[in-house]
């Protein structure tokens, strides 16, 4: 992994430095993104005894409602897959681990090559909703 400049911010600043997983992403490799895209942006501390990779984001507190919209963008960009608005309910979603095992079976079917993402997306903007509007309640 690297770390990226993003709008040409320092660095070394935190709320730009990402973690750019390679082409073909394993489950740990998403996890591990995951997991430093949530420390940078939730300004998680290593020293935190509470985080890890199986604690639920939003019962915690480590994630709100535009940290959702956030972190689905980054993972809709990262990983060039669509998150279904299904997804977004499944307790799965809710740990770092969980969204893994989602990312990777995402990127292990044939939506994430394109035909069925491409085609989510087009049913989100016929029944005119936004990415925005997908953040769990």
């Amino acid at each position: 992994m690297r770390l990226l400049r993003q709008h040409g911010a320092p660095l070394d600043s935190p709320s730009t430095c990402v973690h750019r997983p390679s082409a073909v992403a394993g489950r740990s490799e998403v996890a591990a993104s995951v997991e430093a895209f949530l420390r940078v942006r939730s300004r998680v501390s290593s020293l935190d005894p509470r985080f890890s990779r199986e604690i639920n984001l939003w019962e915690d507190g480590y994630v709100d409602s535009i940290g959702v919209v956030e972190l689905i963008g980054f993972i809709e960009a990262t990983f060039e897959v669509v998150i279904p608005d299904e997804v977004l309910f499944d307790p799965d979603f809710t740990s770092v681990n969980g969204i893994a095992r989602i990312v990777s079976a995402l990127l292990g079917s044939p939506a994430a090559a394109g035909g069925a993402a491409s085609a989510g997306s087009s049913a989100r903007a016929a029944d005119g909703r936004s990415g925005d509007s997908r953040a769990p309640a």
